[in-house]
């Protein structure tokens, strides 16, 4: 069954039981129509984004003009039947996945995740090369000028809100076990006889968990003593580079700049 889905997807056939935001499936098969009214906001949100406003900007700007969330426009009973505080919200990531699906310019991407059999229900994120994809498989809802001044917009923003707090490595630093991003966490230790100390931790996302099938075991780490590893090996590359300038000039100057003299 899993090898006639695979070879029916490379033939453009859409096995999936709800069509993406914008888009409604007219057979079984998995020939799409586009909805409109879903299409004309779709529309909106990546005009504004390329008008220079944010993703929690356009998210704030649709709740305040109680515009209902994909979900409860598509009218999907697994958002009906589970409502929460926040289901009637949209929310920045929201927006961005709207921003970054690929489906709106005609393109579907399936087999994107798997089942390890069909015994279980848990399923793992296929790694790329897995992926199907099939180029103009249905009308776009976004021209081509359009998507890849978004993607070139979104690729150079950082996706971190810069914050006093932050650390100076935040958003630079990658896991040698899955190449995921790190995060970074602060605990406070309580402590009656003694003020409350702080200490900072770094740890990868996926830590514990199954990714692409794989578990992620790498270790968190005390963040202020890797920072200060990372800051003597940088200062180690510049004393080497600066001891092997040529000029002299520009090296007694290389050398003040970064108090090596």
């Amino acid at each position: 069954i899993k090898k006639t889905k695979h070879r029916k997807r490379a033939e453009g056939v859409y096995y999936t039981t709800f069509a993406p935001f914008g888009y409604k499936k007219i057979d079984k098969v998995g020939n799409l129509e586009i909805v409109e009214s879903q299409a004309v906001l779709i529309r909106r949100i990546f005009n504004m984004f390329l008008s220079g406003k944010g993703t929690y900007q356009i998210a704030t700007l649709l709740n305040e003009e109680k515009v209902l969330p994909p979900g409860l426009q598509m009218d999907m009973n697994t958002v009906k039947n589970y409502m929460t505080n926040t289901t009637d919200k949209w929310r920045h990531g929201t927006i961005r996945r709207i921003l970054e699906n690929p489906f709106y310019i005609g393109d579907c991407v399936q087999n994107k995740t798997s089942t390890i059999s069909y015994k279980s229900k848990k399923r793992f994120r296929n790694s790329q090369e897995d992926y199907v994809v099939f180029k103009n498989h249905h009308k776009p809802i976004i021209d081509i000028e359009t998507w890849n001044k978004t993607q070139t917009i979104l690729k150079n923003r950082k996706n971190t809100k810069i914050r006093d707090t932050d650390v100076l490595l935040k958003g630079l630093v990658y896991c040698s076990h899955c190449n995921a991003k790190y995060v970074f966490l602060t605990r406070v230790h309580k402590n009656k006889n003694v003020p409350n100390t702080v200490t900072k931790y770094m740890n990868c996302v996926y830590r514990g968990k199954a990714i692409e099938n794989k578990r992620c075991d790498s270790k968190y780490r005390i963040y202020e003593s890797f920072e200060k590893q990372v800051i003597e090996e940088i200062d180690k590359v510049i004393e080497f580079y600066s001891k092997n300038l040529k000029n002299e000039k520009i090296c007694q100057e290389f050398k003040k700049t970064y108090d090596l003299v």
